[in-house]
């Protein structure tokens, strides 16, 4: 399944051809055009290859990746960042930044939710499992990267809006004397001279489409099922799109717009700092307190990025990352409404009446059954299971293990028991942007109790 090819037809439909072909084009033109063909997200058959070891999986050329642990005992896989070191100058920086993050719907607003978000944008979390965000999010979380880890004092964030805010923007500039303004913008992938940008501005409107276009698949799953799958901060997320009239961007024939000469206006009528430690807006306040009290840092996003995560393999069970046609339309969904991130899924075999334990080091978008099996005792409460739309599967969604996340910061860990012999799935999002960029290693010390394969572009 290509996602980059699903996903354009819905633009396609939500905002017209004439648009989507334009936008699409004009990102395929830019320096960024292997961001929307990136192995994982076209997903193109190829052969399996086996190999003998995690360090030689070829992150930047894979597009589907099995570990087997036919062992009869658990195996640890460790995901660490392969990105600071790589940190060699200014537009580097910049550069490994945008190739592992796009604008794309989050679970739901950073700025409403930091207790729930903290622990997900201040940690690895954010490059292995999201890099997602609009403009005001990469906008911040760049500035935190680039002050941890490269340059303090290195931009400055600014705002700009028009027509009633039907145009909104958040950018940087990078100011140094005796050198050009430089224009910086993680949301549109664009790094030219200040005196360039309206000549170039703006090939990365394609991922407000595709964006878009994750609602419109959003929009079409029943309000009662859209319940089980999607927490109830999603659903206050999307109700953005909803607003009437909505930014020109999200409209029909978007390209009628000429949106180099609105940013410009908006640059010179309404521009303002967007200043991290001012008291202007209460989530600015919010972070810094956890920032301060949980990681000893008054910057906290993306300030730990250095933490491992850990993701078990159970004993003969495996892990797959990347798209499988064996999965339903419900995980496809999911990579159109999240896009950019691609299944996780961790599968065992699961016995009648035995209790096991799990210890994820994210939240899964669905956790799949059997379709003959009808519940599931999850943390010793009782779960009715519903049906996938193929039948094929029965499945416990996001919306329904709501209540089980309450409070989380680090791992989450619970018990699954079934009365019937099936398999489980659970399946997580992973950042395919991080992976085909090849940030991030895998790593374990009983590699050689694993079958490894994959599959590469």
């Amino acid at each position: 399944m290509n996602i980059v090819d699903a996903l354009l037809k819905y633009v396609g439909l939500r905002s017209g051809e004439q648009s989507k072909d334009i936008f699409y084009q004009r990102f395929l033109n830019s320096e960024y055009s292997w961001q929307l063909r990136k192995p994982l997200l076209v997903n193109s058959p190829s052969t399996v290859n086996e190999i003998d070891s995690l360090q030689r999986i070829p992150f930047e050329r894979l597009s589907f990746l099995e570990l087997e642990n036919p062992s009869n005992q658990v195996v640890k896989i460790r995901l660490q960042e392969n990105v600071i070191h790589k940190l060699k100058n200014f537009e580097k920086a910049f550069n490994i930044f945008v190739d592992f993050t796009s604008h794309s719907n989050p679970l739901g607003d950073f700025r409403k939710f930091s207790s729930f978000y903290h622990p997900l944008y201040c940690t690895s979390r954010y490059l292995f499992f999201h890099g997602d965000g609009n403009c005001v999010t990469l906008g911040v979380l760049l500035y935190s990267f680039l002050t941890h880890y490269f340059e303090k004092d290195s931009i400055k964030l600014k705002y700009s809006c028009a027509l009633k805010r039907e145009f909104m923007h958040v950018y940087a500039l990078r100011e140094r004397k005796n050198h050009k303004i430089l224009y910086v913008d993680p949301d549109q992938k664009i790094f030219c001279g200040y005196d360039e940008l309206d000549q170039i501005y703006s090939h990365g409107l394609i991922f407000q489409l595709l964006s878009g276009a994750g609602y419109y698949v959003f929009d079409q799953i029943p309000i009662i099922k859209r319940k089980h799958f999607f927490l109830k901060m999603t659903e206050d997320l999307m109700d953005n799109y909803r607003i009437t009239p909505t930014q020109l961007i999200y409209q029909k024939e978007p390209e009628k717009n000429d949106f180099s000469r609105i940013f410009l206006k908006a640059r010179i009528e309404s521009s303002q700092d967007l200043e991290l430690f001012a008291e202007d807006y209460e989530w600015k306040k919010s972070y810094r307190e956890i920032g301060k009290k949980i990681y000893q840092q008054p910057l906290p996003f993306l300030s730990q990025l250095k933490n491992i995560i850990t993701v078990i393999i159970p004993p003969q069970g495996q892990l797959t990352l990347g798209w499988h046609n064996s999965f339903p339309q419900e995980v496809l969904d999911f990579c159109l409404i999240f896009f950019g991130r691609v299944p996780l899924s961790i599968d065992w075999e699961a016995k009648s009446a035995i209790v096991q334990e799990v210890v994820l080091p994210e939240i899964p978008w669905i956790i799949l059954f059997g379709a003959h099996v009808n519940f599931c005792i999850l943390n010793q409460k009782r779960f009715d299971l519903h049906r996938t739309q193929c039948g094929n599967f029965a499945y416990l969604g996001m919306g329904d293990l709501e209540a089980q996340f309450d409070g989380i910061t680090k791992d989450i860990k619970m018990t699954i028991q079934v009365l019937q012999d099936t398999f489980i799935k659970i399946v997580l999002p992973f950042n395919a942007l991080a992976v085909n960029a090849n940030l991030i290693s895998l790593t374990s010390e009983h590699e050689d109790l694993l079958n490894i394969k994959y599959q590469a572009a």
